[in-house]
C-alpha cells in the first residue's frame, strides 16, 4: 500500500518507507524491483537535508 501512495505522490519517500516498516534503502530497492520511477520531491529533498544536517551534528564515539 505504501508503494502505491508513493507512486501517486501522496506521501514522501521517507514516510512511505516508515509506513512499510523498511529502511529507506530497502524501500528504494522495492520500488526499483517494481519498476517504479523515483519521484524526488522538494519534500524528499528537505527530508534528506534534515537527516544529513542531524547526522553531521551527532558526536562521534571515537576517542570516548
Amino acid at each position: 500500500m505504501a508503494a502505491l501512495y508513493y507512486e501517486l505522490e501522496l506521501v514522501s519517500m521517507g514516510r512511505t518507507a516508515e509506513m512499510s516498516g523498511m529502511s529507506r534503502g530497502e524501500f528504494e530497492a522495492l520500488l526499483a524491483k517494481r519498476g517504479t520511477v523515483r519521484n524526488y520531491s522538494a519534500s524528499d529533498w528537505a527530508d534528506d537535508l534534515a537527516w544529513a544536517t542531524k547526522a553531521q551534528q551527532r558526536p562521534t564515539s571515537a576517542g570516548s
